[in-house]
């Protein structure tokens, strides 16, 4: 049995194996009926590992295609205004303003929603853009401080924005982040061959333990929505078309955590907190394009960060300035 593990498997059966699939587990179920299995101190794993490598990534028997979402069909600025062709090349680093505030989803101004969390990818062409969105909560007190800081490293590689499962606090008293973020990874099984679920990752980005049970949040069954009371207040999107293989490059893929924006605030107040925010994009070209060795070089592992801030009070700041996201009445 160990010849045929699930990680052999074809990703499409011939007749043939499909026949010798199911005498694997003929001669399993005899085995099963007449000798004992095996305990988990066995070096293969026990009978319960070998069998979960041919049974489906989710315990609840759906398959990861049931949670996989649509694509966004937003464009990014890059697509909708072409370079001339004299100015390719300089695609990669024209990162402007505006294309953080996009990922944000900060593009109007009094935003219904916000970006918190997640990591997505925009291909087109030769053309590949990289997006990750990270946040956690801050003491008042110190956050515009600690924007400023943030801002103005020399290396964003030198800070970490946490999740939920990690705490960050400087030598200084104050100054502090909380992660608030889940992002749960499970191995992948069996249908990690179907070709629809498009390897998106399961069971996907989320709100952590602590603030789902301070606003006694609630999903649906596929984590897709979460609610409090009768409002649908934070929504987690899981989209994937990743074929990398040698003879097609990747597709657009991601993750998104969005929040809407009254009960952030409204989070936001409760907690005595702020919220800093990192937006990181990086471009590139795709391997199979140019033969400029020198210029992918360079600029291999150059990236562009901006540094939000929202506070409680509706404000939101960058080191350029900021603006409100709710205006005041009365």
């Amino acid at each position: 049995m160990d010849t045929m593990c699930g990680s052999g498997c074809p990703e499409i059966d011939t007749y043939s194996f499909y026949l010798s699939y199911h005498a694997l587990f003929c001669t399993a179920g005899e085995l099963l009926a007449e000798k004992p299995t095996v305990g988990p101190d066995d070096w293969h794993g026990g009978w319960d590992k070998w069998l979960k490598e041919y049974l489906l990534t989710r315990p609840d028997g759906k398959w990861l295609s049931d949670r996989r979402d649509f694509a966004p069909l937003e464009r990014q600025r890059w697509q909708i205004t072409k370079l001339p062709w004299d100015r390719e090349k300089e695609w990669r680093w024209s990162i402007l303003a505006e294309d953080f505030d996009q990922a944000l989803g900060f593009t109007e101004s009094e935003p219904k929603s916000l970006t918190v969390g997640g990591y997505w990818n925009v291909s087109e062409n030769f053309c590949r853009e990289d997006i990750h969105v990270s946040s956690a909560l801050v003491t008042p007190e110190t956050s515009l401080a600690l924007l400023r800081a943030l801002q103005t490293a020399d290396d964003f590689h030198d800070f970490k924005i946490p999740d939920e499962d990690e705490r960050f606090e400087t030598a200084e008293q104050g100054f502090k982040m909380s992660g608030w973020i889940q992002e749960p990874y499970c191995e992948f099984r069996l249908d990690k061959h179907d070709p629809l679920s498009g390897k998106i990752p399961w069971p996907g980005i989320r709100p952590g333990r602590k603030v789902v049970r301070a606003f006694k949040l609630i999903p649906d069954e596929e984590g897709r929505t979460w609610r409090t009371g009768h409002s649908d207040v934070i929504w987690s999107r899981i989209w994937g078309d990743r074929k990398e293989d040698r003879h097609d490059r990747a597709g657009n893929y991601g993750q998104r955590l969005v929040i809407d924006v009254d009960f952030l605030l409204l989070m936001l107040q409760r907690l005595n907190r702020d919220l800093i925010v990192e937006v990181e994009i990086n471009r590139d070209k795709d391997k199979d394009w140019g033969n400029d060795k020198e210029e992918k070089l360079e600029y291999k592992y150059r990236s562009y960060t901006r540094i939000y801030l929202i506070r409680s009070n509706g404000g939101l700041h960058t080191l350029r300035g900021c603006c409100c996201l709710r205006p005041k009445t009365g």
